[in-house]
Parts: C-alpha cells; structure tokens; sequence
C-alpha cells in the first residue's frame, strides 16, 4: 500500500502538475454563468482566447468552484467574470471598463486595470487553492 501511496504522489510531484482548485463569491445575482480563466502568461492576460485553460461553471449557491486539472508547475493568474448574457466575454463600455462583474487572484480589490503581475501565483504543490472576490463597477 505504501508502495502505491508513493507512485501516485510521485505521478504529481515528479511529473511537475498540480491543481488549480478556485472559489468565486460576490456575485450579484445567478443570471448567467461564472467563467473562469487561467493565463500563464502576461502578453495574454485578458485575452479570452488565449486563456491557458478555461471553464465555464453554472451560477448557484456561493461560492462558485472550478478546477483547473493537470497545470504544469509555473507561473499563474486567474480571471473569473460573471457573464451574465452568456456570451463567453466580459461585455466592456466604450471606454473599456468592465459592465459584467469580475474578479482576479489578487491579494487586494484593485484600483483600476489589473496586471498579469498584480494577480499572479506560483503552482509549486500537488494542489494550489486560490479564491475570488467578484465585483462590480457598475450597479444595475
């Protein structure tokens, strides 16, 4: 048993992959779908199509979970975007602030656009637990 014990733990660790395991709370309403997304990279941060891995995750009691599976260690941030309309995107104003709420892996609520490097982790364990806090520019 032990021996089992080991060869699975090393199929993590020695493999360099872990869990993502997120949770997102502060959402205005269950309209919609929460949208989860993790980027590797600051030159695709935001970029709904380059998104390393995506989920998307129906909206219920909070908070909301999704799991991002076999990550390979390294360097992280997560969005996550209350997309109320369900149109796979975070709808902006004209001037490019956010109409849908959102939140990132940010120690603090910020103060204006947010950067790969202000939201960013390392994944350097068999599992990586990182909570959300979404908000809102804009009330409805």
């Amino acid at each position: 048993m032990a021996a089992l014990v080991l060869i699975v733990g090393c199929q993590v660790l020695c493999g360099q992959v872990g869990i993502i395991a997120c949770s997102a709370s502060g959402f205005r309403n269950t309209t919609g779908v929460a949208r989860f997304e993790l980027y590797a990279s600051s030159k695709d941060f935001l970029n709904h199509k380059k998104a390393t891995f995506s989920t998307t995750v129906a909206l219920g009691p909070e908070p909301v979970k999704a799991q991002f599976q076999s990550v390979p260690f390294g360097e992280y941030a997560v969005a996550v975007f209350h997309d109320e309309n369900k149109n796979g995107i975070l709808d902006k104003n004209f001037i490019g602030m956010p109409l849908e709420g959102c939140g990132f892996t940010t120690p603090t609520k910020p103060k204006g656009p947010v950067a790969f490097n202000d939201a960013r982790f390392v994944l350097n364990q068999a599992t990586r637990l990182c909570a959300v806090q979404i908000s809102y520019i804009f009330k409805k």
